[in-house]
């Protein structure tokens, strides 16, 4: 759970405070971008869709064509991130990851001078060794860790050479009650069909409104260097989904795990005692993940 209180984070960011959340469509930047103005703050987001109530900005298209407004706190939400689509178009899934966040920051910080957050992934490590802490060298395991690494090693090196401030959130396996695989296991089983979740995969569930707290709060401190948001807990899918479709009033004979290679999954979690030191922030347990997605559909 977060324990910093609303009064709290008001008294950080004077409502004078100027947010941009790129990638409003995004599941956290939906959420944030929601939170925010639910408090009247001064906020504006980004989209790539044409039509879209939000200031059009295309990562995929070259810097140039960007009309960024100014901002004191500027979100980098946005990316391409299914491993699929980054290692079958390695290009595009480069430019949207990578370059543009480092373009767009350079533009952000020369202008406006303004603090950085982006959004990083825990799919920087491979879940081999000891739980990852902020300094562990990353070990992706494909395109899409791959080129967050390398997005945050340009961003850090850049933040260092112009002197501005750039906070790199970690997160785990981020929920939503919208999450599509949620989605499709409630369709099953309320047509009466059994679901068979991966025994052989692991998460460290948290839930979408957890995080948009914990990045409002690291933002709004203004606290650069690299940020761990994390479940205390590894699970894997069946586990999780018995648990899940219990609270939902599914019987448990409904939930079927898909073994696999019967090999341990592996691990799934992240340190964050820096993140809990720093800001109070507490990484939840499954059972908070669950009474969160109950008590915040996004």
């Amino acid at each position: 759970m977060v324990t910093t209180s609303s009064s709290i984070l008001n008294e950080r960011r004077p409502a004078s405070q100027r947010w941009l959340v790129v990638g409003a469509d995004s599941l956290v930047g939906r959420y944030l971008l929601a939170s925010l103005q639910l408090d009247d703050l001064d906020v504006k987001g980004t989209s790539r869709r044409w039509g879209s109530p939000h200031i059009h900005l295309d990562l995929a298209a070259s810097p140039d064509a960007w009309a960024l407004p100014p901002a004191d706190i500027v979100v980098i939400a946005a990316a391409m991130p299914r491993i699929a689509d980054c290692e079958a178009d390695p290009a595009t899934s480069q430019q949207i990851n990578v370059a543009a966040p480092l373009a767009l920051a350079q533009r952000m910080w020369k202008s406006h001078g303004s603090f950085v957050v982006f959004i990083s992934s825990s799919g920087v490590f491979d879940g081999v060794d000891d739980v990852p802490q902020p300094n562990t060298p990353p070990q992706p395991l494909n395109a899409y860790g791959r080129q967050k690494v390398a997005a945050e090693a340009a961003l850090r090196a850049a933040a260092a050479e112009c002197g501005h401030g750039l906070a790199i959130i970690r997160p785990t396996k981020i929920l939503a009650d919208s999450t599509p695989l949620l989605c499709e296991w409630q369709a099953a089983l309320a047509a009466g069909q059994a679901i068979h979740p991966h025994a052989w995969r692991s998460m460290a569930p948290v839930a979408v409104a957890w995080v948009t707290h914990a990045i409002r709060t690291i933002a709004a401190a203004r606290a650069a260097g690299v940020w761990h948001l994390s479940a205390i807990q590894d699970v894997n899918f069946a586990e999780f989904a018995r648990s899940w479709a219990s609270l939902s009033g599914y019987p448990p004979s409904r939930v079927q795990p898909d073994p696999g290679p019967g090999s341990p999954p592996p691990r799934a979690r992240l340190d964050m005692q820096a993140t809990t030191e720093r800001f109070g922030i507490i990484a939840p347990t499954l059972g908070d993940t669950l009474t969160s997605l109950q008590r915040n559909p996004a």
